[in-house]
């Protein structure tokens, strides 16, 4: 979904350029077939120029500075790189926002850029809410206050348009109708670039002030709305995928059942969906509970520290039992029950840190180290051997940030 959403973003941002390549058009007057022509020529033989320069100029630059070992020069380089590709596209009569952009198109396209964006990055957040605050003063609120119905009419419009143009499109490409809801509500906003072509004189001329106000209003406003626009497409997206209230619980009859949706748990969960092994999830924390089921996860929401559930759950008949919640005190004090009724069942536990590995081995239970490079393969390994299936498919590792919550 994340990368899905990712995409379609990065494809506005270039829709957005051809835009200000068309506004840029309109500001030069006369004709506005040539006029656009020439722009497009000018904005491609730019695009040209910085694919060039990031191939045989920004790779030996960050080569140069990489040997002098002095990381302040990477933050001046990268900016200066920004600033100087926006002056440029700015005297060739294009948008200093393209020249910024392609400006950053070569930095990106270095192999120096992990470097490059991590130097940078305070700079970045910097100028973020610099963009945002101005895009804050340029309201104004007297004219709010006169005119709030059209701004109220023109935000909802917007959010509307665009949730319902979204959730088609994911529809016809064939996406899940909760997973098309989620991703349309998800990219309900108005675009950050929208600002900055309506903050252009050719683009402003066209409609009154007033409604050219009232549109940055809007859309700084659907800005400012994203997560509860989002978070509202994602519970719509989890009551749908949760179905009815009677029907047969998804994995009545599978051989896994996974305790904590966490990162390790639905490691653990996508790996066996890959390989068509049928899987329970149970997750006791209502909030993570919620946010797996909108992410499509068969999982219900049970606690399983509490043995009055375990017929409900079907603890006798499982072979495998993976905990991923990250806490060890409840193990530590059920383990003489779930021998007693489980007695052949494999006990798996994704355990945060070293300190618990023996106590957790002690009980009986195969422990694995989630703080440690490939825990999350490690652990699905454990799974499949234990299920006495050969995996087909790679999972990915879960080495990066912590993929278990740690326990108060």
């Amino acid at each position: 979904m994340g990368r899905a959403a990712q995409s379609i973003l990065i494809f506005q941002d270039i829709a957005a350029i051809l835009l200000l390549v068309t506004a840029g058009a309109l500001a030069s007057g006369g004709a506005l077939a040539p006029a656009l022509g020439i722009a497009g020529a000018k904005a491609l033989a730019a695009f040209a120029i910085a694919v060039l320069f990031a191939r045989y100029l920004t790779e030996p630059l960050f080569g140069l500075i990489a040997r002098a070992g002095t990381t302040e020069v990477y933050t001046a380089t990268a900016l200066f790189i920004a600033l100087a590709a926006g002056w440029a596209t700015g005297m060739a009569g294009l948008s200093l926002t393209l020249g910024a952009f392609l400006g950053g198109m070569a930095v990106a396209d270095s192999r120096y850029r992990i470097l490059v964006q991590t130097e940078i990055d305070a700079f970045r957040g910097l100028f973020m809410s610099f963009f945002f605050i101005s895009v804050g003063l340029s309201i104004d609120p007297a004219q709010l206050v006169a005119d709030w119905q059209l701004v109220v009419a023109m935000t909802l419009g917007v959010i509307a348009a665009k949730c319902a143009f979204n959730v088609v499109a994911a529809l016809l490409n064939r996406r899940s109708v909760p997973g098309s809801i989620q991703l349309g509500f998800l990219l309900g906003q108005g675009s950050e670039f929208t600002l900055v072509l309506l903050a252009l004189p050719a683009v402003a001329g066209l409609a009154e002030p007033r409604l050219v106000s009232a549109m940055v209003t809007a859309i700084a406003i659907s800005l400012a709305a994203t997560p509860f626009v989002s978070n509202l497409g994602r519970k719509l997206a989890g009551r749908l995928r949760a179905g009815p209230p009677d029907a047969k619980m998804a994995g009545d009859d599978a051989p896994v059942v996974i305790i904590g949706m966490t990162p390790a748990g639905r490691a653990v969960a996508d790996a066996l969906a890959y390989n068509d092994v049928d899987y329970l999830a149970l997750e006791p924390d209502h909030d993570r509970f919620q946010i797996a089921l909108a992410d499509g996860y068969h999982v219900h929401r049970a606690n399983p520290a509490d043995p009055r559930s375990w017929d409900a759950i079907g603890m006798d008949r499982r072979q495998v039992l993976v905990i991923a919640t990250g806490v060890t005190d409840v193990s530590r004090e059920l383990t003489p029950l779930v021998e007693t009724r489980a007695p052949t069942m494999t006990r798996i536990i994704a355990v945060p840190g070293a300190e618990d590995i023996d106590d957790m081995a002690a009980l009986g239970m195969l422990p694995v180290d989630m703080s440690m490079s490939g825990g999350g393969e490690r652990l699905t390994e454990l799974v499949f051997a234990a299920l006495g299936v050969e995996r087909a498919l790679p999972v990915p590792n879960l080495a990066h940030d912590d993929p278990l919550p740690r326990a108060a």
